[in-house]
This record gives structure tokens, C-alpha cells and sequence, in this order.
């Protein structure tokens, strides 16, 4: 399990990154908080719902808005495929 959660730390810190801070590599562990949860939002395989996820972090954690709803969902699916593995 911890091998899936890295994976999807991964991507949030390299393709998800809504604050910008993938340029910064001290700040990899900036979005690590999320990884276990949305793992297990994306263990369910809806990619609406992993979306909904990453707006509702954006929205309410970082105060940024939703964020890009076509770039949600596309991480959305990456994360899906990640526990897919599991």
C-alpha cells in the first residue's frame, strides 16, 4: 500500500500541482496529506468522484477554487489507475 501512495503522491506533486510548487524539490512532500484518501476515493473508480475530490482540496484546503475540471479528471484517472494495482 505504501508504494500506491507514494505513486499517487507523485502525481499530485508532478502533474496535479495546483499551487505550482513541482519546480521546488524541497516542496515534494507538499500535497503527501492528500495521498491516502484520495487512494482510496480512487479505489472506488469513478473518476467524477476522485475530481470532486480534488476541488473540494483546491476549494477548501488552499482556498484556490475548484481548479480545471478536464485536469481533475484526467489525474482522476491516473489515480484510479494507480489502485487499480492495488
Amino acid at each position: 500500500m505504501r508504494d500506491l501512495i507514494s505513486a499517487v503522491d507523485e502525481i499530485l506533486y508532478n502533474e496535479w500541482d495546483p499551487i505550482g510548487v513541482n519546480d521546488t524539490p524541497e516542496a515534494f512532500d507538499e500535497y503527501s496529506s492528500y495521498a491516502p484518501g484520495l487512494l482510496r476515493y480512487a479505489m472506488g473508480g469513478d473518476p467524477e468522484v476522485v475530481a470532486d475530490q480534488l476541488g473540494r482540496i483546491t476549494r477548501e484546503s488552499m482556498g484556490l477554487g475548484d481548479g480545471d475540471r478536464q485536469h481533475n479528471l484526467a489525474i482522476a484517472q491516473k489515480l484510479i489507475d494507480i489502485a487499480s494495482q492495488a
